[in-house]
């Protein structure tokens, strides 16, 4: 009778020790509730057969959506790479679009526009000083774009030099987190709190570049470039580094603790990989462009300037100063010094014996607006123009929409994942008042047997 007394006490103070871990760890889920990043925790109840045991708390276990987590990983990588791009692109639009009036295209309208009236009155001083002064406008605006295209590929560098520069910390903040998770699970104990900060600095680091996760040993994680090498080696963390720059192109190179250097040529994903392409892709493709039209431009105008005569017989002047080549033209274009200081020298005759009224070499020059062959690859300068400010308008909607399309799927991904990971109030609070009844119920039984027990020492 007394053994039996005493097996109704134990089993209910482990009944009370029970329910009173699962209040603990239900009022843990409630604190965290607006916890950024915090997974609520469920144990399990355990029936026991031994004699007293009656129920023990099962170890707390983070509730984790694992599917759902690594999809979010790479929406946010999509984003990143699309964000980045976007962010570049939308510096370099406005130097190429015309919304107000005084960009590129006007200035290309505007100097053909003077050369027509050079053309219908060759022998106007006022006409030859007006043709200078838009040629001079149309150097300026196409010198101011191309500093323009370079400054924003310069941003570009260095953003992502501060991008690699917040990586190398988040991956060093992952070694430790790692080593902290590996130390807690050798202890026995879970670290559920540690995992979650992991997993929000995985987050983080898949927006700024492309990422591939990889467990280890159930509890650390190894963390690689997608489809490259290892960032961080579970408790061991490398160091990304630019390389490149100026004209060249950017690069990447991994620095292992050991000193070890190894470089990579992946295509990047994420914020780094958006850099990355608007500089070297976008950018230094509209920037080749606009130097081919700058380059074709002077070319084209000089040939034909060289060949005519000015006003003052002279003939074999450039109009332009002449360019060796197409790298750097749009940022060297510039009317001829000559011609500045002496707008007589515009060489709109093709024949001196018929100064100052012959206007033939000029009318070539107002053909050359429709000359197809004045920009390398079969462009008229309108048409190579144009399609600078299309590819630079596509490619910029496109980043945008991507960006915006993967900010909604995220968004989507990220109420799915909370709906199986984050707290709910009302279902804590429920969970509470069961586990509180639970716990008076077990220490009912304790009273019970208490008292019995008591008696049945007084009856002996």
């Amino acid at each position: 009778m007394v053994s039996s007394l005493k097996e109704i006490m134990y089993g209910g103070l482990n009944a009370m020790i029970a329910h009173r871990s699962m209040m603990s760890l239900t009022t843990k889920n409630i604190s965290n509730a607006n916890t950024p990043g915090y997974s609520r925790q469920r144990a399990n109840f355990i029936a026991h057969n031994a004699p007293g045991m009656a129920v023990t708390a099962g170890v707390p276990q983070a509730v984790r959506a694992k599917f759902i987590q690594s999809s979010i990983l790479g929406s946010r990588q999509s984003f990143g790479f699309n964000q980045g791009q976007t962010d570049i692109l939308r510096v370099i639009e406005p130097t190429l679009n015309d919304l107000d009036g005084n960009g590129i295209s006007q200035a290309l309208s505007d100097f053909f526009g003077s050369v027509n009236e050079v053309a219908t009155n060759p022998a106007g001083l006022s006409e030859r000083q007006d043709l200078v002064h838009k040629a001079r406008f149309l150097a300026h605006t196409l010198n101011s774009s191309s500093s323009t295209l370079t400054h924003a590929r310069e941003a570009a560098h260095l953003e992502a030099k501060d991008t690699v520069g917040e990586i190398n910390a988040i991956v060093a903040e992952l070694a430790k987190l790692n080593q902290q998770i590996v130390d807690h699970f050798g202890k026995g104990t879970q670290g559920e709190a540690l995992i979650d900060q992991r997993n929000q600095l995985l987050n983080q680091l898949s927006e700024k570049v492309g990422i591939s996760v990889l467990p280890v040993d159930g509890t650390s994680v190894s963390v690689f470039l997608k489809g490259g090498p290892a960032l961080l080696s579970s408790t061991i963390p490398n160091k990304l580094r630019v390389t490149g720059g100026g004209n060249s192109a950017l690069g990447l190179e991994i620095e292992s603790l050991s000193g070890s250097i190894t470089k990579t040529t992946i295509p990047l994903s994420g914020r780094l990989g958006g850099l990355f392409q608007a500089r070297d892709v976008t950018g230094k493709q509209v920037l080749e462009d606009l130097d081919q039209m700058a380059f074709g431009l002077v070319t084209a105008v000089n040939t034909l300037h060289q060949a005519g005569f000015g006003l003052d017989g002279s003939t074999g002047n450039t109009f332009f100063e002449p360019l060796v080549a197409a790298t750097g033209a749009a940022q060297g274009i510039a009317v001829s010094s000559v011609i500045e200081n002496n707008p007589n020298k515009i060489a709109a005759a093709k024949v001196d014996t018929l100064l100052p009224g012959d206007n033939s070499n000029m009318l070539d020059w107002v053909a050359l607006q429709d000359d197809a062959t004045v920009v390398a690859g079969g462009k008229t300068v309108s048409e190579a123009y144009d399609q600078i400010v299309s590819r630079v308008s596509n490619d910029l909607r496109s980043a945008e929409g991507q960006a915006y399309f993967e900010s909604n799927r995220l968004n989507n991904l990220e109420t799915l994942r909370d709906s199986v990971s984050s707290v709910s109030i009302q279902e804590e609070m429920v969970a509470l008042s069961q586990f509180e009844h639970g716990y008076q119920a077990a220490s009912r039984l304790v009273k019970v047997a208490d008292d019995l027990y008591e008696t049945v020492l007084r009856m002996v």
